[in-house]
């Protein structure tokens, strides 16, 4: 495939993804947690009131850094609307494919990268999170520390420095700076990143990238600087500690529960990476709007079942991916040798990232659904680009055939899952849902902001909607 056909074939991917992107964004359920990041950036935007704290995680405290305030409050220094920063954060997300596909790039062609843009763009999976909330940004970041590692395992390959359009030492000094950044970036607008940390922490160890070190200082610097305010604070103000009061320890919970979030998370990996989508996406189907009963149970039955039925065979095709993958780099995951290719590199990227996720499973107190987790992934379809890059050599018009049936299939999906799923429907857009709490609330109209109230408001409502439910202590 020449890449004139893969650019005309990834502008069509992106016009089908904004256009679902917009649907999603304006059918979803407002609750608390996008009232308050709304309230919060609207009094930053007038007012200059940035919060030093971000959104609750169940058990643990509100996230660090004004990050989450700042980026919702940006487009609303030239609108009030809603869609001001609901329209930043769908562009955010698209540029985080841009920039997962330049790194991509170098590793796999043209078939392949028109296989990630319509599993990527077109999955359930991202654009299940397009929602006024902090997590939504957090995949620019993911793309960010993807790129980087990227650049930075191209610094350890002399032939590949011919390539780059900077020094090289340059560029691992920005490639490091960019890392730093991207992590910090990541946790302070989700607890969810410490896997990102994690990962990159096992990539450091197994020598697979170099790393400059006064990049490495300069974005520690930064990102210092960006949470001072926080850290001045709770050094002043009981207010602040009194967040965190609340969080559990790794000793709160019993084996029993700490075995079964292990679970879950290898379940979530496997599912992201093939079309076995959450019961939150699918189950919720309701067709009462297009038809009457009995051919509502009907069709809604046909419709469940036939979602399942593709996202198990696609679950198989993916276990067999990904224990291809793990059974090719099993020598080389904890070994001090060099990597033997770039493909090696990509796999134990993938593996290192989910091993982080279920260490971070073990450690964060909450319940891992797939559905929370689906910013890793990018990471969990690398099994699967690997395994369709092998076979790269097939027909066109076989493989014209298969992305079709694969972009029909999605695009199903997903305008049932934004008109009706546990977080979306169409009875109500998202700006009548907010004009009617502006109507109703107490609280002056811009001037709320983060305090133990409204947090506490904000982890009962998370609670509610993402399934974190925190267990029982011993």
């Amino acid at each position: 495939m020449t890449n004139k056909y893969y650019l005309w074939f990834t502008a069509m991917v992106s016009v089908i993804y904004l256009v679902l992107s917009f649907l999603y964004a304006s059918n979803q359920i407002i609750t608390d947690e996008q009232w308050y990041l709304y309230l919060n950036a609207l009094d930053a935007a007038k007012n200059g009131n940035y919060s030093i704290v971000g959104q609750v995680l169940p058990g643990v405290g509100p996230t660090v850094g004004s990050v989450g305030n700042f980026l919702t409050s940006l487009p609303l220094l030239f609108s009030d609307s809603p869609w001001a920063p609901m329209t930043f954060i769908i562009i955010l997300r698209f540029m985080s494919f841009l920039l997962f596909s330049i790194g991509l790039r170098q590793f796999f062609g043209n078939k392949t990268l028109c296989c990630f843009a319509v599993m990527y763009l077109l999955s359930p999976w991202f654009l299940y999170e397009t929602t006024l909330t902090q997590t939504s940004y957090v995949i620019f970041g993911v793309s960010v520390v993807f790129l980087s590692l990227v650049n930075l395992r191209s610094c350890r390959s002399p032939e590949k420095q011919d390539h780059f359009f900077l020094n090289p030492k340059l560029t691992k000094f920005l490639a490091s700076m960019c890392l730093i950044l991207g992590l910090g970036y990541c946790l302070q607008l989700s607890y969810l990143s410490i896997s990102l940390v994690i990962m990159v922490l096992f990539i450091l160890l197994r020598r697979a990238i170099k790393v400059s070190i006064g990049g490495i200082i300069t974005g520690l610097g930064i990102i210092g600087l960006t949470v001072w305010a926080f850290l001045s604070s709770i050094l002043t103000s009981d207010e602040i500690g009194s967040m965190f009061s609340d969080a559990h320890s790794f000793t709160d919970y019993s084996p029993l529960y700490l075995l079964e979030n292990v679970a879950r998370g290898i379940l979530g990996w496997l599912r992201l990476g093939s079309t076995g989508y959450s019961h939150q996406i699918v189950r919720y189907f309701d067709p009462s709007i297009i038809t009457s009963q009995p051919l509502s149970d009907l069709l809604s039955y046909a419709f469940v079942g036939f979602i399942y039925l593709v996202g198990a065979g696609t679950l198989l095709i993916n276990i067999y991916a990904t224990f291809t993958t793990l059974k090719e780099t099993k020598g080389s995951i904890f070994s001090w040798r060099s990597l033997e290719n770039d493909r090696t590199f990509l796999s134990i990227i993938s593996v290192f990232a989910f091993l982080a996720l279920l260490i971070s499973a073990l450690v964060l107190p909450l319940r891992f659904q797939v559905i929370n987790v689906s910013t890793f992934l990018v990471f969990a379809l690398l099994p699967m680009l690997m395994l369709i890059e092998r076979y790269r050599t097939i027909p066109l018009h076989y493989f014209a055939t298969f992305l079709v049936l694969l972009i029909s299939f999605t695009v199903l999906v997903n305008l049932v899952s934004a008109t009706s799923s546990k977080r979306f429907e169409q009875r109500s857009t998202m700006e009548i849902q907010l004009l009617e709490r502006f109507e109703n609330d107490e609280a002056p109209e811009g001037t709320i902001r983060s305090t133990p109230e409204t947090d506490e408001a904000m982890e009962a409502d998370t609670n509610d909607v993402n399934d974190q439910t925190i267990p029982p202590k011993n």
